[in-house]
């Protein structure tokens, strides 16, 4: 392992509402990692690769701003 990793980023400033996984779990690509709220609306975020969640950078209640990491999976 190791060969990629992935570090998923906010797409915009807003607050996290609920993780959706943890370090540790294996996710495939397109699984939702989190959902974010953002101008009022609810967004799911999803996986980009199969991978291993190594290290989450927030909790649920975070505020956030764009760009911010959110996760890392590694492939």
């Amino acid at each position: 392992m190791g060969e990629r990793e992935v570090v998923v980023k906010a797409p915009l400033s807003g607050k996290i509402v609920s993780l959706k996984c943890k370090v540790g779990d294996r996710v495939k690509s397109g699984d939702v990692l989190l959902v974010f709220e953002a101008m009022k609306m609810e967004n799911d975020i999803f996986s980009p690769i199969n991978g291993v969640v190594r290290e989450v950078f927030v909790s649920e209640g975070d505020t956030v701003s764009k760009g911010d990491p959110l996760m890392r999976i590694e492939a």
